[in-house]
């Protein structure tokens, strides 16, 4: 039999999870991590005795060497056996019938457990039973389905929509409407392409600046790893590489949470313990803090950090104040996690990146999973021309300003340098924010919420120019990925055009 991590407290015997938090074997309870219970109560309501006693035994197994929510699935599988047994014994006869109406991830968790339960020699399965399950082939998941397919609502975004999507929760967040903790997630996501329980699982001692020059630095974040076999919390790290404006945005969600930390605690936290705290933290247990002491104490767990469900709120949050919509559904996007991943692995396969360097994006141990990137390479950046460009503007809603009757009723308008020109020197609109601005402009302005175009501006010439701009670009570089960087922006200046189309009539 396997040996487990273990101490006896008294008459129970203490297991440790892969996360480091400690459970008596014996309880109905067990706490694996901040974001995984397993409860033990309904298998025992359906089990005897005996075998009750084997599958506590087993599941102690996969609790101390595997992550917590797969413990949580083998748990959710057998009470599924138990429920259609209804009181017959561990057979070939139940497992043949179960098979039938199950699905290949549930089946593939009961032969797991069951075959472990017979080798840890457990009562209550028998060899019979145990020859059934080594001679099972279990059809695996499909995987990589919606990146192969392309799938417009499961799949990897489009270069318009990832665009329209960060810039949008950039425009919230400069709204007061999406918090500093729903930026730094999203744009963690999308850099990435890590899973959320990796980044909710960061403290702020990994977040890292690296001097390469005379006032010139790198920025990395180094994510913790999951997924690894009998890995525990926080036990391996890979470097992400961050630009500048993701870095603030991370400084700004540092200072947030050394101050909420602070707050509650009434005294200022030294570098030490500052260093340890969760980059993304649970409020529930900040307001139960009551000295430094119970601090240091919470910190050697992952109690502080967010839990999964806290994290998927937050993201809803954000997607629900953004409201994009997609240029290839005509639907609001649908945003979640996963889709980040898909983007970042197919971006990388489109740049002729290789299956090795790929899963090192995505932090697979191995590639095996990063293969379906590239057997179809996919080409988001199709041509884009006059008609098709303006068919999209009512989809893609990219431009964000606001259409002025002229230039003397815009905001700022007496200000100097205020006025857009476009690449003739001609001018287009106003702009309306107060503070510096280093775009190029005039291609950004037409998707940021300070453009106020003017309604007889010369927005046509412009969309031409940029049309035939990225002709140009494409047949220079022969590079979709390229080219495709103008397609925000000129759907937002037909958009544009649109709107002042429209105006006009009514005027008329």
């Amino acid at each position: 039999m396997s040996s487990l991590p273990s101490c006896t407290v008294g008459l129970c015997e203490m297991l440790t999870s892969t996360d480091g938090y400690e459970f008596c074997k014996t309880d109905t309870r067990w706490r694996l991590n901040r974001d995984t219970v397993v409860l033990l109560k309904p298998v025992k309501a359906l089990s005897n005795e005996k075998n009750f006693d084997s599958y506590v035994n087993t599941l102690s197994v996969f609790a101390v060497t595997c992550a917590a929510r797969t413990v949580l699935l083998y748990d959710y599988a057998f009470r599924k056996l138990l429920k259609m047994a209804a009181g017959r014994p561990l057979d070939c006869g139940l497992l043949l019938e179960f098979r039938r109406f199950s699905d290949s991830t549930t089946l593939g968790y009961i032969r797991a457990l069951l075959r472990k339960w017979y080798e840890l020699q457990n009562v209550g399965v028998e060899r019979d039973l145990y020859d059934l399950l080594r001679g099972w082939k279990v059809q695996a998941a499909i995987k990589g389905d919606a990146v192969k397919r392309l799938h417009p609502e499961e799949g990897p975004f489009s270069d318009v929509e990832v665009q329209g999507f960060m810039e949008t929760v950039s425009m919230k967040f400069e709204q007061g409407l999406v918090s500093k903790t729903g930026l730094a997630l999203v744009m963690l996501l999308q850099a990435s392409g890590r899973r959320p329980w990796q980044l909710l699982n960061l403290r702020l001692k990994d977040l890292l600046r690296v001097p390469v020059a005379q006032g010139f630095f790198r920025y990395f974040v180094n994510v913790p790893r999951i997924k690894q076999r009998g890995g525990s919390f926080r036990a391996e790290f890979r470097k992400v590489e961050v630009i500048k404006i993701i870095w603030d945005v991370l400084q700004l969600q540092y200072e947030d949470v050394v101050s909420q930390f602070e707050a509650q605690l009434g005294s200022t936290i030294s570098e030490e313990i500052v260093s340890e705290l969760p980059l993304f933290y649970d409020e529930q247990e900040l307001v139960k803090l009551k000295s430094i002491e119970h601090l240091n104490t919470l910190l050697e767990l992952d109690t502080l950090h967010m839990v999964r469900r806290q994290a998927g709120q937050i993201l809803q949050e954000v997607v629900d104040k953004c409201e994009v919509y997609s240029e290839r559904t005509g639907k609001c996007l649908k945003v979640f996690p996963r889709r980040f991943r898909y983007t970042l692995g197919t971006r990388a396969a489109r740049e002729g990146c290789g299956v090795i360097i790929i899963a090192e994006l995505l932090d697979h141990s191995n590639t095996d999973n990063a293969h379906v990137y590239t057997r179809n390479v996919p080409e988001h950046g199709a041509h884009i021309d006059r008609l098709v460009g303006k068919h999209l503007t009512r989809y893609a809603a990219a431009f964000s300003g606001a259409i002025v009757e002229s230039k003397s009723k815009a905001q700022r308008c007496e200000v100097p340098g205020s006025d857009i020109r476009d690449h003739t020197g001609v001018g287009t609109g106003t702009c309306g924010h107060e503070g510096r601005c280093d775009a190029n402009v005039p291609m950004p302005c037409y998707t940021c919420i300070h453009f106020q175009a003017w309604l007889n501006g010369p927005h046509e010439k412009f969309y031409t120019h940029l049309v035939q701009e990225r002709t140009a670009i494409f047949h220079s570089t022969q590079d979709n990925a390229v080219a495709a960087a103008l397609d925000r922006t000129i759907i937002a200046v037909a958009e544009v055009i649109e709107v002042c189309r429209q105006m006009k009539a009514q005027a008329s």
